[in-house]
Order: C-alpha cells, then structure tokens, then sequence
C-alpha cells in the first residue's frame, strides 16, 4: 500500500513541479517586463493585443473556467494525500520526508495558481491606463473611462443578482450612477446634493445599448455615459465614461 500510495505521488510531484516552474515564470514575466510592451499596437483608438496582450486575457476570462476551477479538485486531493502519507508514515524517514516535500509543493502550486489570474487583473488595469493615456495624448480627448479593471465574470455576478430582485436598482442608469457617486469610482464628483438626468437611452437590441446621464451639483456640471451588459435583453447597467462640461472649482 506504501509502495503504491508513494508511486501516484511521485508522478503528481512532477507535474506539480513543472506547473509551478511554468506560474513562477509567467508571474515572473509580468512583474519584471515593463507595462509599456504589454499594451500592443495602436490602430486609430483601438488596440491589437500582442502576445501578452493576449496572455493577459486568457488569465482574465477563460483561466478560470477551463484550467482553475477543473485543476482545484485535483490538487485539493493530491494535498490530502500528500499530508496522509506525510503523518501516517511519520516514522519512516523517507516516506515522511516525500509526504512533507509534497504537501509543500502543494501548497506552493494551489497559491501560484490562485495568485496568477488576480496579478493578470492588476496588470489588465494597467495596460488599459497606459492604452487610455495614449488616446488622450494623441486625440486630446476629454473623456475619462472608469470600470476598466471590471470583467465578464463581475457582470455576470451583477446579473444574477439583479435578476433575483436583490440589485435591481441595477437595471436603472441614474439609479447606477447614484451607486458610483455615494460609493463608488465617480465620489470624487459628488458635491453636496447631486442632481442627476437622464438625458439619452438606448435600449435597441440592434444597436450598442447605451446611456448618458447628466450630474449637475454645486461645484461641477459633467456627462455620465454608461453601457448596458450586452448578454441579457434586461440587462445591467455599468458607467464606462464621464465627461466634466463645467468645473467652478478651476
């Protein structure tokens, strides 16, 4: 039973070894490259993901789904197996010795793993800082985005709850942007008491669903734009944009 229970945790090592090699030096890659080649080529306001572009993505999006999540159970058992052969064979040395070395590794690979998609999302936010101040130093644009570190999954959570009654306030343009002044990206513009309009919706499934909502207040007056979650017909809103028309504090 030793022999065997030993055996299927030496092939587990190896590849635990060679996946936690492989996160260390993707991890390494995105801490020592500088954001600057991360952002890709520049065609009029967009931008063509290059390779770390495209890196960056896949650890946003489908890292989790199609590798994480399926991955977890197994290094979950692998984990368990390793800490019994570590306690139950204590006494012999080196049976003790590869279940302790095991657990380690684990350990190391379930935190690699973990810590890999939530440093892509860091990186996202600034790549996207770095793509939005080109396109303000080129085009002079006035126009601030907001949101650009919020992904797929985060709306999906929105939608869900939205749909169960527990955020409807959600489905609501003004409503969402009442959310982000009181506690959310755009606090900064509220100033005592925020008067807010909607000024344009667009809710044609045949055009891009759109929103704007004008903030007037004592200091400020500015333009909210917002886009709705394009997967649902009910779908929520997300403020992607504002743009300060008038500024009584400059």
């Amino acid at each position: 039973m030793k022999i065997f229970l030993l055996s299927i945790s030496h092939y587990f090592s190896n590849f635990l070894a060679a996946l936690s090699i492989f996160a260390f030096l993707l991890l390494y890659i995105m801490f020592k490259v500088p954001v600057v080649f991360w952002v890709g080529n520049m065609a009029g306001r967009n931008f063509t993901d290059n390779l770390g572009g495209l890196l960056i993505r896949f650890l946003e999006n489908d890292y989790l789904i199609f590798f994480l999540f399926p991955f977890l159970p197994l290094l979950g058992a692998f984990l368990v197996l390793s800490a019994f052969i570590w306690f139950f064979y204590r006494r012999d040395k080196e049976a003790g010795k590869v279940g302790f070395r095991n657990t380690v590794l684990s350990i190391l690979a379930v935190f690699l793993l973990i810590f890999l998609p939530i440093q892509s999302a860091r990186l996202g936010y600034k790549i996207q800082e770095q793509r939005d101040l080109q396109i303000s130093q080129i085009y002079n644009d006035s126009e601030t985005s907001v949101n650009k570190g919020l992904n797929k999954e985060f709306l999906k959570l929105y939608q869900t709850l939205a749909d169960e009654g527990i955020q409807v306030w959600r489905k609501d343009p003004v409503a969402v942007v009442k959310n982000e002044l009181e506690k959310g990206d755009l606090t900064f513009l509220s100033r005592g008491a925020n008067e807010l309009t909607l000024k344009i919706i667009n809710t044609d499934k045949n055009k891009y669903p759109g929103a704007v909502v004008m903030l007037k207040n004592e200091r400020l007056q500015a333009e909210i734009w917002l886009s709705r979650y394009w997967e649902s017909a009910d779908g929520v809103w997300l403020v992607k944009s504002y743009k300060i028309l008038i500024d009584s504090s400059k």
